[in-house]
């Protein structure tokens, strides 16, 4: 009954972003859930997000979705910080284009493609809603895929001081492909942890001298967030 009259809001509709970090952001409702209008989408997580990047600060959003967290990213960071958005999923790449555009953004550049381990092609599984699907073989759609440490070697991406992961499983083979990058630099990571190797990348991680720290009180095993 609750969720009842946002059905109400015609999905085209541009609306600001009601409450949060990201408060007054043009958003257009149905590029996302309705949380992300409203402001309340993962408000807990954004706060803590948004206490751990500073002013001129670099933030890689991989599986930047709709654009989100690169437009919290983009207010936190200033005009002389910068947010690299990786995002291989052609509907969501519209609207975070259309963020981008609606709120006159110039602080953000888009990466069309997933991020892993190796550079050329692969197959990317969709899931049941836009804020699903990664890099699989039993993908049938094809994207490009590339490594943080190929694009940072190319000159295209700045350091970073804090990367976002949220790849649906793909986080063990996106660190790996930043290896050297994150042994530099040494960004505070958010990993969100959606399958086995996700648990596998946290141990890679401690490898490269990171502590990690969870976001809930339960054990590493049980949480969903470090």
């Amino acid at each position: 009954m609750l969720r009842w009259p946002l059905k109400a809001v015609p999905k085209a509709a541009v609306v600001p972003i009601m409450s949060g970090p990201t408060r007054g952001f043009k958003w257009v409702v149905g590029a996302s859930i309705h949380g992300c209008w409203l402001g309340i989408y993962e408000s807990a997580k954004q706060k803590r997000f948004a206490a751990a990047v500073n002013r001129n600060d670099v933030v890689y959003d991989l599986g930047a979705q709709a654009g989100f967290y690169s437009l919290l990213a983009s207010r936190l960071v200033g005009p002389q910080g910068m947010v690299y958005s990786f995002e291989p999923l052609p509907r969501n790449v519209h609207f975070l284009k259309e963020h981008v555009a609606l709120n006159e953004v110039t602080n953000i550049k888009i990466f069309e493609f997933a991020v892993s381990s190796t550079d050329g092609t692969g197959l990317f599984e969709d899931g049941p809603n836009p804020l699903q699907g990664g890099l699989s073989e039993r993908g049938v759609r094809e994207v490009r895929v590339a490594s943080l440490d190929a694009l940072f070697a190319e000159g295209q991406l700045r350091p970073p001081n804090v990367v976002k992961i949220d790849i649906e499983g793909g986080g063990l083979q996106a660190c790996i492909g930043a290896k050297k990058l994150f042994a530099t630099h040494k960004p505070c990571v958010f990993l969100a942890i959606d399958a086995v190797s996700d648990y596998e990348c946290c141990e890679f991680l401690r490898t490269l001298g990171y502590r990690i720290d969870e976001f809930d009180v339960n054990e590493i095993i049980a949480t969903a967030e470090v």
